[in-house]
Order: structure tokens, then C-alpha cells, then sequence
């Protein structure tokens, strides 16, 4: 019975840090599109402000990483959440009412330094629940995340037309981030520390496996840097090489492997009892068959089967990946694993747009698949022919 009870609380604060996390996630993919709007509707000349007001937070972010480890290690991940949406809805607050580019800009990089993220999510559930229950709460961050990035343009699309000062959208944004605070702070319970006994870094050095700690760092790079190379240019891929797509239907062809993502939560059930090496490698695979076909073929048919598969196989390789990140954080602790996997992350996607920008200039437009298709390759074999060979399910 009382097993039973726990569990039920521990469905019932997963529900709630997931909708936190969905709301801090509605407001950092919601406004990014309509950026120029709100520029040009505040400002006399805000549009000369887009590329800089674009990169400010996620460099704030990238900065601020450090910081929010230590924060969160010193205050609690309890704290670390709450305090983050509730300075978040603060720095919303003060930009609805910004009378300058320049003040704007600034509450741009405070939002990067301290808007709620995976990583403080998933630092908090970590001290709650145990390591299959830890699964299932990172693949709902992940899925949630999906949600809002599909939701949050489509929805504030619409509502930014009644304001009659664009920045006033802030207002709504924040007041949804505050009641979000409230709950958190009224409903989350405090820490649980593991009393487990952790092995270190060190430890495991010594006995030879130190590399099992880069597992789930090295996968999430190679997929996320492989779908950067060519995301910012697959709009312009479209246009010039599948011309019988319209215009209008060139965002929904983009976001198919989002979708893809999402549909596949059906498959975890006849999936779940692979091997982690298994999901990787059948996840690598789609991802590889997508790219290739891609290259090749510019039906826009295949372009749609190969988006979906895209998608498809990225939703399997994450759910390896995640089993591998649950077992890190019983050897680093959450909070640095966590971080470390966000940061990591955040990285492979800024060089991936970057080296795509250099592959498209010197050797064309598809080119950036072709790259992406051997990066995969190169996973596949180094997941196969190494990790495997003392892997368990569910376990190093």
C-alpha cells in the first residue's frame, strides 16, 4: 500500500514539473519567430537588432551554465526550479514595458542566464524517483518539449494580433510563468538524496570503464550535431530541389520529423526491453537511411517518407540514450550530468549549424546530408563494436 501511495505521488509531481517545464518551454519557443514583428512594432529601429536579439539568449545560456551548476548544487534543485520560473516571469514582466532596443536586449540576455531549462527539470526529478520512473520522466521533458516547440509558434501566432504593442505579449507569457511558480512552490516536496552508494569518476577510471560515463555525451552529439548540419538550409533545399512542394507547405515538410517524434511514442512499448546498444544502433540507422535518401533521391515523396524516419529514429535513439543517462547520474549525480548533457548539446547544435553554413559554401546544397549520413555510420560502428561488447540491458 504504501509503495502504491508513492507512486502515485511521484506520478502526481512528474505531472507537475512536465507542465512546468512545458510552460518555461511555450515561452522561449513562442517568441523567437515573431521577433521581427515585435521589433519593428516597438521600435523605431529595432529590425537592425534581429540577428544580435536571436543569439543573445542562447549565448547567455551557454555562459550562464557554470553558474546555474553551482546555483543549483548550493540552493537545492527544489529551489534552483521554483527560483527560475519566478525570475523568469520578473525579466517578462520588465521587457513588456522596455522603451529602448538596448533595454529590450538586456532582458533578452537576464531570460538566457535564467529561464527554466531540461536541465534543472530533470536535476529535480532525479532526487525523487528511481531510476525506471527517472526514464520515464526525462522522455516526458523531452516529448513535452516537442509539444511546445509544434504549439507555442502556432498559438502565440494568433494572440500577438490583439496586442496593440507587440512587447505586451511578455505580460501573458509571464503571468503564465508566475502561476506555474505558485503551484511548483505549493505542491513539489523536497529533496530525496539517494542514499545509494555512488562510484566516482575516478573509480571508474580505475576499473578500466571511464568512457561508459561519455556514452549518452558522445550518441546525443553525433545525432544533434549530424541534424544541425542540415536544418538551416533545408528550407532553401526545398525550393531549389523539390520545387513541387509549395510554399505554403515548406514549414509543415520542416517540422515532419517533430512530428514523426511525437507519433512514435507507441513503439516504446514493444521497444522498451532492447538492449541500449540496440535502440542506438536501430535509431542510427533510420536516421542514416533518412539522410541518404535525401541526398539521392528528390521526390517529394521520399523527402516526406525520409523526414518521418528521420524523426522515427531519433525518438528510438534517445530512448537508449536516456537509459544510458539515467545510470550516469548514479556515478556523477544529477545536477552535473544533467547540466553537462544540456551544455554538451547546446554545443554539437551551434557547430553543427555552423560547419552546415561551410559545407553549403563550398560543396552545395545537399552536402550537409551526405556529412550527416557518414557521421551516422561512424556511430553505428563505434556503438556496435565497442559499446556492445559488455553491454546489459539497462545497465553499464
Amino acid at each position: 500500500m504504501k509503495a502504491r501511495n508513492a507512486m502515485r505521488r511521484n506520478g502526481y509531481f512528474l505531472k507537475l514539473v512536465t507542465a512546468g517545464h512545458f510552460s518555461a518551454m511555450f515561452a522561449a519557443f513562442s517568441i523567437p519567430p515573431f521577433l521581427s514583428t515585435i521589433l519593428t512594432g516597438s521600435f523605431p529601429d529595432g529590425l537592425s537588432y534581429l540577428g544580435i536579439c536571436y543569439a543573445a539568449p542562447v549565448l547567455a545560456a551557454f555562459l550562464g551554465y557554470p553558474l546555474r551548476m553551482v546555483l543549483t548544487t548550493r540552493i537545492g534543485e527544489r529551489k534552483a526550479l521554483i527560483a527560475s520560473h519566478i525570475a523568469l516571469a520578473v525579466i517578462m514582466s520588465g521587457m513588456s514595458v522596455a522603451d529602448s532596443p538596448a533595454m529590450f536586449l538586456c532582458g533578452l540576455i537576464l531570460q538566457g542566464f535564467v529561464a527554466p531549462t531540461f536541465a534543472t527539470s530533470s536535476s529535480y526529478l532525479a532526487c525523487r524517483l528511481n531510476q525506471d520512473e527517472l526514464v520515464t520522466g526525462i522522455r516526458a521533458l523531452q516529448l513535452i518539449t516537442r509539444v511546445a516547440a509544434v504549439l507555442g509558434p502556432s498559438l502565440l501566432g494568433g494572440v500577438i494580433l490583439y496586442f496593440s504593442r507587440p512587447l505586451q505579449v511578455y505580460l501573458l507569457l509571464a503571468l503564465l510563468l508566475l502561476i506555474t511558480a505558485f503551484l511548483l512552490t505549493l505542491s513539489l516536496p523536497s529533496e530525496s538524496e539517494n542514499s545509494q552508494k555512488k562510484a566516482t569518476g575516478k573509480d571508474l577510471m580505475r576499473s578500466g570503464n571511464g568512457y561508459q560515463l561519455w556514452k549518452p555525451y558522445i550518441a546525443q552529439v553525433l545525432i544533434l550535431f549530424s541534424a544541425s548540419l542540415y536544418a538551416p538550409h533545408f528550407i532553401t533545399y526545398l525550393q531549389t530541389e523539390v520545387k513541387v512542394i509549395p510554399d505554403s507547405l515548406l514549414g509543415t515538410v520542416f517540422s515532419i520529423p517533430s512530428i514523426a517524434y511525437l507519433c512514435s511514442v507507441p513503439l516504446l512499448q514493444p521497444i522498451r526491453k532492447l538492449r541500449n546498444v540496440t535502440l542506438l544502433c536501430t535509431g542510427f540507422m533510420l536516421v542514416m537511411l533518412g539522410l541518404i535518401g535525401q541526398w539521392q533521391c528528390q521526390q517529394w515523396m521520399m523527402v516526406i517518407i525520409c523526414q518521418a524516419g528521420i524523426g522515427m529514429g531519433t525518438f528510438i535513439s534517445f530512448t537508449g540514450i536516456n537509459l544510458y543517462l539515467v545510470s550516469v547520474t548514479q556515478i556523477l549525480g544529477a545536477t552535473k550530468t544533467f547540466f553537462r548533457f544540456e551544455l554538451t548539446g547546446r554545443c554539437a547544435m551551434a557547430a553543427g549549424a555552423i560547419t552546415g553554413d561551410f559545407l553549403v559554401g563550398i560543396a552545395g546544397i545537399k552536402a550537409p546530408f551526405l556529412v550527416s549520413s557518414a557521421l551516422m555510420i561512424c556511430a553505428l560502428v563505434f556503438f556496435f563494436s565497442i559499446c556492445s561488447r559488455s553491454e546489459t540491458q539497462q545497465s553499464f
